[in-house]
């Protein structure tokens, strides 16, 4: 049984992985791991939306504040 083709598909450093061109939702986001998450989708060409209520806001020191790809809601469930 060979599960190379498959663990190639899900390999983090594949530029055109799953999830590549799609929107995603991400709560938490501007946390310390939500943000190297929207680093990883942006890189991925993916529109992000963040919904985060702001305490720990490492997305700010990210540099991707400003990118396009980028929304972010502030709020708290």
């Amino acid at each position: 049984m060979t599960t190379s083709s498959a663990k190639s598909a899900l390999t983090p450093d594949t530029p055109s992985g799953l999830l590549s061109g799609s929107r995603i939702f991400l709560t938490g986001g501007r946390g310390f791991i939500g943000s190297h998450l929207v680093a990883r989708f942006i890189d991925r060409r993916n529109a992000v939306t963040v919904f985060d209520n702001g305490r720990r806001d490492a997305l700010s020191y990210s540099g991707l504040d400003g990118n396009a790809d980028l929304r972010s809601i502030k709020g708290d469930v």
